[in-house]
Order: C-alpha cells, then structure tokens, then sequence
C-alpha cells in the first residue's frame, strides 16, 4: 500500500471518469424520501484540493467547481436542480446560472474532497489488511497472521468486479474489502495501479461505482487544468445568486399582541419588523405571519386556534437594512370568538420563504489564489 501512496500524494492531478448509483440527499430527509439517481462524472481533481468538470445526475448536466468545503459553485438548468431537490430558492433563480453553494455542499451521493490525490492517499494510508483464514489460497499455518503476498494472490483469485474500461490487461489490483472505506462508504473497493513502479493509479472499480469507471493520472497537464479552472472561475459574475442553509432574514414580531373586546377589537394589527444582518448579502422573502386567539386567559404559548393569516411580500433588502410591514387580521373567526366572550387574547408567530438570495462570488480572488503550477 506504501508503494501506491507515495505516487499517489505526488500527483498534481488525477482524471476520473465514470457512474455511481446515489441516493441524493434532501434538506428535510423526515418528510422527502431520496431517490436513487445515476450520477455520472468527468472530473479533474487537483493536487492543492480542488475539484472541477462536469456531472451528470439522471440525465441532467451540471458544471461544477469546487475550491473547498466553503466554495462550490454549480451551474445548471432547472431539470438539474429539480433532480437535486436541494435549493432553498425558487428554480428559476437558480437555473442557467452560476450559483453559489454556501456552507454545504450538494449532495452527490460521494464525497468529491475524496477524489483529491492528498485526499485519497490518507484514506487508503488507513487501510489495515484483514486477517488471512485457512481459506485463502495462500493462508501459511507457520504465520497465521501474516496477510498472504497481495500481488502473488492475484494469480489464485479472480477480480471481485469487473476491471474498469481502459485499465490494461497488466495493472496490479488491491482489493480493500473490509479494510477501508470505499469511495461511496461502501466497504469494498479494487483499486487499480501500474505493474512497475512507481505504481501510479489508474482506476477503481466499488460496490458503488459503474464498471466503465475510470480514473486516469494527468500529470503532465495540470498546469492546464489550472488555466481552465481559472477561466471557469473568471466567467462567474462578481455578485451571483446563492443557496445556503443559512439564507434568510431576522424577523421580529410583537413579544404580546395586546387582547380585544367587542367594541374596539377589529382589524388587529401587527407590525412586522425584517431586518438584513448580513454584511454581504442581499435577500428577499415572503413571509406568512399567523394569528392565533382564544376566548379564555392563558399564557400565550398555550394559544393554539388560528384566526388569521398575513401574507407579506419583502422585496430584496440590502445588506444592514431593514423594514416594517403591517399585518392587518379582520377574519369572522374572531367575530366567532367576541360573540361568545369580552375579549380575545392572542398569539403571533411567522413563517418564511426565501425568494431572492444574492452575494458576492469573490471568484476573480479566487482564481488569483490559485497555483501557479
């Protein structure tokens, strides 16, 4: 295993090709069910962590750059993003556009950090070769523990999956079968590598991958990989539409909406504070603030019946801005409630959606930040 990672931590880039089948992770896995999808890749994965090319998810196309755990941006058409089920915004925002994925990369059923040559090599550098059983070809009842010679056991046991296209007849396979976790965190995984050394890897071959897969060593055009990564990088926008987990407005509403009796009650207002906290960002929602009453005293949270519903529409609010919007609530169902008591007491509670979510791409720094390979 030492002979394949020491290569393996020195390429500059590695090329992989080929299919997974993954179940594509939801935003809210208690009410979506996920569903299996066909996830095939062409990416370039470099040698300073950066992962870039094309992916393609149940026949939707996707170009994706991703620099680290903070920047991934994707662009994509709304079949794409409708298959990922995974924006916080409307898809016409997002479609057709480079889109930045804030705080947590989408989920394409694998790892793409794992892909990295650094990456991998400390993943397999994990690898503890499983004890040998009287079973195997070549157990030795003088050394029992002893794992038997891997490259001696390939001509007594045939490849446990198929050798992936453009692997030669000639490369050296080593199986991780429940020694590491495999590409997809499956438990099993051959990977493939040249016979001499040093023994660069050519392809890997998992429970979770395709047999077309292919992974091939590029190290004589990383420096080109980096221009195009750069390129990429320099056709996104200065400010780009973004989804994150952590898009949204602060809104404040009234800790106590003050009771009503019959005489002055109707419409009840309730002023709606939104305010943009972010330093960076610009964003929109739309907001539905519920009214809750009841006839009888009791603490606030303990209101559970619904009189009213407000919709309220905020247009893109600027870094450091804010607003207040009136909601206004004249329903019968409070009429309902003065015909029987004095008074009505309230709760208030909102709910959002956010519509419009923009910031800056900060990709022209990014590619400036690139190695110079």
């Amino acid at each position: 295993m030492s002979d394949l990672i020491q290569p393996l931590r020195k390429s500059p880039a590695l090329h992989w090709k080929g299919t997974w089948r993954a179940d594509i992770g939801k935003l809210d896995p208690d009410t979506l069910q996920p569903d299996d999808a066909d996830v095939t890749a062409d990416l370039r994965a470099l040698g300073h962590g950066e992962v870039f090319g094309t992916l393609t998810v149940s026949g939707a196309d996707a170009q994706v750059l991703q620099l680290d755990e903070k920047h991934q941006f994707i662009k994509a058409g709304t079949d794409f993003w409708r298959r990922m089920n995974q924006s916080l915004i409307p898809l016409t925002d997002l479609a057709d556009q480079w889109v930045a994925q804030e705080d947590a990369p989408l989920d394409f059923g694998l790892d793409l950090n794992r892909l990295v040559p650094e990456q991998l090599a400390t993943h397999l550098s994990a690898y503890t070769p499983p004890s040998p059983t009287p079973s195997d070809p070549l157990y030795d009842p003088q050394s029992p523990t002893t794992p038997p010679d891997w490259r001696a056991a390939l001509s007594d046991s045939p490849a446990p999956r198929p050798r992936p296209a453009g692997v030669p007849r000639d490369a050296l396979r080593f199986d991780t079968d429940g020694g590491v976790s495999g590409l997809e965190g499956e438990p099993n995984g051959s990977y493939w590598f040249t016979a001499r050394a040093p023994h660069h890897l050519l392809g890997y071959s998992g429970d979770g991958w395709a047999s077309d897969a292919q992974l091939t060593v590029t190290q004589a055009d990383a420096k080109d990989a980096y221009a195009d990564l750069a390129a990429a990088l320099r056709s996104i926008p200065a400010t780009v539409t973004t989804n994150s987990v952590h898009n949204g407005l602060d809104v404040t509403l009234p800790e106590e909406v003050t009771p009503c009796a019959r005489w002055a009650c109707l419409p009840v207002q309730v002023p709606v504070r939104v305010r943009n906290d972010s330093s960076t960002h610009t964003f929109g929602e739309k907001i539905t603030v519920t009214l809750y009453g009841t006839g009888y005293y009791t603490a606030p949270h303990a209101i559970k019946d619904p009189v009213g519903e407000c919709s309220l529409t905020v247009p893109p609010l600027k870094p450091g801005t804010s607003l207040t919007r009136m909601c206004s609530f004249n329903d019968q169902q409070i009429t309902r409630i003065l015909d029987r008591h004095p008074y009505v007491f309230f709760r208030v509670d909102a709910a959002s959606i956010t519509t419009k979510a923009t910031g800056p791409s900060r990709a022209e720094e990014l590619a400036q930040q690139l190695p110079k390979q």
